[in-house]
């Protein structure tokens, strides 16, 4: 299947492109580390194939930051259940 949006790497950000060169808006991390989209405010509709694209690219750049806050958040989790442990006994 033909690649409907491209990513441009602008500093730590992407613009993000329609397969015809229309830019669409603007993937960038937030104040959390996680990238959010910021459309390009303009008239008309988009597909909910378009959409879509966006939704999967934008989970795509999120995965490995979400594995890492999982694994600390773990990590925490576990560290306060050892120290509840030590602390009963």
């Amino acid at each position: 299947m033909k690649n409907l949006i491209r990513l441009e790497k602008v500093d730590d950000d992407y613009h993000v492109y329609f397969d015809n060169g229309v830019l669409l808006g603007e993937f960038y991390a937030e104040v959390d580390g996680y990238y959010v989209f910021t459309p390009k405010l303009r008239g008309g509709f988009w597909k909910s194939y378009v959409l879509r694209t966006i939704a999967d690219k934008l989970d795509e750049l999120n995965k490995e930051w979400d594995e890492q806050i999982k694994r600390e958040l773990l990590d925490i989790n576990n560290y306060n259940e050892l120290q509840t442990i030590l602390t009963i006994n």
